[in-house]
């Protein structure tokens, strides 16, 4: 999968921003012992939690939720976790 934005970035001014956003890899892997599903390409250090625009309120975007609980359901699907909860 190529590096992708995070999902946190908010709205933008223009196109030439939109593609300007930081991107980060994206390496989903699963537990074998309990079963979390997580971002093995993820480091903390490399995001900039102060001056980028964040939309931390999509919560309450009826679209936006519908796109998660797609990915969701994906990720149960590809990963074989039928009854388990995926946490955002």
């Amino acid at each position: 999968m190529p590096d992708q934005p995070l999902s946190r970035y908010g709205l933008v001014k223009d196109l030439e921003q939109a593609f300007d956003i930081p991107r980060f890899p994206i390496n989903i892997v699963k537990c074998v012992d309990c079963g979390l599903v997580y971002n093995s390409s993820f480091a903390s250090d490399s995001v900039d939690y102060t001056t980028q625009a964040v939309t931390e309120s999509t919560v309450f975007s009826d679209i936006h939720m519908e796109h998660q609980l797609h990915i969701a359901e994906r990720l149960k699907r590809s990963l074989d976790l039928a009854g388990r909860i995926v946490v955002s």
